[in-house]
């Protein structure tokens, strides 16, 4: 089961400055709070992640499996290809 959002309750004083870097720290999305109603999600940019990534990533494990007889040079003729559709 997913674990409960945090939630933040705020007022005219709450800086959404210190909220945003709290987020980015974190890795994990607020739920801003006002009079007791959610009112707002401040969540991280999933770019980060990306910008984060290395040799050691998991997802360097799918480079190369495949093995179909297809074209493999469609990076390199892309445009060719395109014309021919």
């Amino acid at each position: 089961m997913a674990a409960e959002r945090k939630r933040i309750k705020i007022d005219d004083s709450t800086s959404v400055v210190a909220l945003a870097e709290e987020v980015k720290s974190t890795r994990e999305a607020l739920i801003l709070q006002r009079n007791d109603e959610d009112i707002a999600l401040i969540a991280p940019i999933a770019t980060e992640r990306i910008e984060g990534m290395s040799m050691d990533d998991a997802l360097w494990n799918i480079v190369g499996i495949d093995t179909s007889e297809g074209q493999s040079n469609i990076a390199e003729d892309k445009y060719k290809y395109f014309s021919e559709v």
